[in-house]
């Protein structure tokens, strides 16, 4: 049984991603599967994570935290909302194993099944990636206040030496901004240049 504070700081987590922000929906539908454009993120130590970005995304990478979040929102259309988080290996230091990606990805998931309208149903996926393995898990806010995110998927995957964790917030009707974030970041490259 997870304990009210926990419940609470996973919720102050979550709309800290994004899960509360008010944003207003415009007429034209964001489309999620427009080109592609392959973009370079600066990893802590050296290289960089390389995502094709589809087209019609707009990103921010906020680097004063430390591994550093990117976010993608749609530059127009409806609202949604995609945060990626590569923490690189120290140096010499083997990246996160299978066991415990599916670990963390199941503590993530405990975290959301009190307030998701899938409760003891939400379950952790394995997916594969260009790159290595990855877990998922899908949950509906059970009550979501005006203006925010009804969905979200969330997860964990390997990128070389990277340990990428992801959330992806949507509403009714944005299945293609979910298909099109997971290509995303399942063909994710670790690159040195």
């Amino acid at each position: 049984m997870i304990s009210r504070s926990t419940y609470q700081q996973c919720r102050r987590t979550l709309r800290m991603l994004g899960y509360g922000m008010v944003l207003a929906s415009l007429a034209s539908p964001a489309t999620g599967l427009a080109a592609e454009a392959a973009k370079r993120y600066a990893l802590e130590r050296s290289g960089f994570l390389q995502l094709k970005v589809p087209a019609g995304w707009s990103e921010e990478v906020d680097a004063k935290t430390q591994p550093p979040v990117i976010s993608f929102r749609p530059a127009e259309g409806k609202p949604f909302m995609i945060s990626v988080i590569p923490a690189q290996a120290e140096q010499g230091k083997r990246v996160t194993s299978r066991k415990q990606l599916r670990d963390d990805v199941e503590q993530m998931a405990e975290a959301i099944r009190h307030f998701a309208v899938e409760g003891d149903k939400v379950k952790v996926q394995e997916f594969t990636g260009s790159a290595g393995p990855g877990f998922q898990f899908f949950a509906t806010d059970a009550a979501p206040a005006a203006g925010e995110f009804k969905y979200m998927t969330r997860g964990k995957l390997n990128v070389k030496d990277v340990s990428v964790t992801f959330t992806i917030l949507t509403n009714d009707g944005q299945e293609a901004v979910v298909r099109s974030a997971l290509g995303m970041l399942k063909s994710a490259s670790r690159v040195a240049r």
